[in-house]
C-alpha cells in the first residue's frame, strides 16, 4: 500500500485505538508514580514508536495524543520535585483543582500536555493516582 494510502488509515487506526484504550486503562486504573512512568514508556516507545516505524512520516504522535497527555500525568512524581524544576502531583493536583484556567493552561503547557485541556478530563486522569483525594 503506498504511504499515502496508509499514513491516514494508520492514523484512524491509532485513533480507534487510543480512544478505546484511554477509558479503559488511563481512567480505569490505579497507577503508582511507578507505574505511570512505565505506562508513559509503553505509549512512547510502543505504540508511537510503532506508527513510525510503520512508515507514518507526518505527525505519527497526533493519533495517539490524548492517551500520550494521560500517560504524562500519569506519570508526575510523587510529591514536589526535589530538584525544583519539574511538576509534581502535589503541585499538579493543586492547580487543576484551585486555580483558573489559565494557571491550568500554563502547567499543561509545563508538563507537556498538548491536547487534553478540559479540566475535568484531567481531573479524571490525575484521580487515578493515589496521592489525589479529591
Amino acid at each position: 500500500m503506498p504511504p499515502s494510502q496508509f499514513a491516514p488509515l494508520q492514523r484512524r487506526i491509532g485513533t480507534t485505538l487510543a480512544t478505546y484504550l484511554l477509558p479503559r486503562i488511563a481512567t480505569a486504573r490505579v497507577f503508582s508514580a511507578g507505574g505511570g512512568a512505565q505506562f508513559l514508556r509503553d505509549v512512547e516507545t510502543g505504540w508511537i514508536a510503532a506508527a513510525r516505524d510503520a512508515g507514518v512520516t507526518r505527525a505519527p504522535e497526533a493519533a495517539w495524543a490524548q492517551l500520550h497527555d494521560a500517560a504524562l500525568l500519569l506519570a508526575l512524581p510523587a510529591g514536589t520535585p526535589t530538584d525544583g524544576h519539574g511538576v509534581g502531583i502535589a503541585r499538579a493536583t493543586q492547580v487543576v483543582w484551585d486555580t483558573d484556567d489559565a494557571k491550568l493552561a500554563a502547567l499543561l503547557q509545563d508538563i507537556g500536555v498538548r491536547a487534553m485541556t478540559d479540566r475535568k478530563e484531567v481531573q479524571a486522569v490525575l484521580r487515578r493516582r493515589p496521592e489525589v483525594w479529591r
